[in-house]
């Protein structure tokens, strides 16, 4: 995913898989949830949610910020309708968009050339 994007930006689908006989009942039927996510410091609430029935995992916030934290992990687990749980990790890399000027470090440089010296003070625009 790409950092910046909107609340509600398609991460990734976690899927699992149950054997039980899917004729037979709702053992074989799956709902998916994120047991630990990560929480936003500003908000105070969950970075990611995750669709139920189809394990489709989204951003619940908006602008995630690669250079601030590139990377998340969060936990999911898949719930079998008799009660059996899986759980599986969701690694997430934010990936990075042109959203950062060029910068002169430090602010100003001094240049001596024999007995003169002269300082460039450069300014951000």
């Amino acid at each position: 995913m790409t950092e910046n994007g909107t609340a509600g930006m398609m991460v990734m689908t976690m899927t699992a898989i149950d054997y039980d006989d899917v004729e037979e009942g709702t053992n074989a039927k799956l709902r998916y949830s994120i047991e630990k996510n990560v929480i936003d410091e500003n908000t105070g609430t969950p970075i990611f949610e995750i669709e139920e029935e189809t394990g489709v995992i989204k951003t619940a916030v908006c602008c995630l910020d690669r250079e601030k934290t590139p990377d998340y992990s969060i936990q999911v687990v898949a719930m079998d309708g008799g009660g059996l749980k899986g759980t599986g990790t969701a690694s997430i890399r934010v990936k990075d968009i042109n959203d950062m000027p060029p910068r002169f470090v430090p602010h100003y440089f001094k240049c001596i050339n024999g007995k003169q010296s002269l300082i460039l003070t450069f300014t951000h625009v």
